[in-house]
């Protein structure tokens, strides 16, 4: 994860990332409770359509996690570690037009076009 301090972030952003590096068994009612109210302005999507039990669960386990530019979130094909939702700046999308894109981010000798095919950029509260 790149240094957070390296970013400009306003300060419900920063509690928000303070609050879920909490482990999960640490956090308190009123932490669980100001992170849905966080993550209900940030990414609204995020929540929708889920009954307050699961709210609840997602609020507890949630991880905030930043990436630097041009940082690979996962390769296509393979297994995402979580659920993604953008808080914050942009994510491109990219089809692989080959296994040498793989290799070549590995050996950190990437650009973007080298990803392969754009696909599209996800804004805040794209998931």
């Amino acid at each position: 994860m790149p240094d957070s301090s390296i970013f400009s972030l306003e300060e419900s952003t920063t509690r928000l990332i303070a609050l879920s590096a909490i482990p999960t068994d640490e956090k308190t009612e009123s932490d669980i409770q100001s992170i849905v109210e966080y993550v209900k302005v940030k990414a609204p999507k995020m929540l929708d359509g889920l009954m307050k039990d699961n709210i609840r669960q997602v609020a507890a386990t949630l991880i905030i996690k930043c990436f630097s530019l041009n940082e690979v979130v996962f390769f296509q094909g393979e297994e995402p570690d979580g659920y993604y939702t953008v808080i914050r700046g942009a994510v491109s999308v990219y089809a692989r037009r080959s296994q040498i894109s793989k290799h070549i981010v590995e050996e950190g000798h990437e650009t973007r076009h080298e990803h392969g095919k754009f696909l599209t950029k996800l804004l805040p509260g794209s998931r």
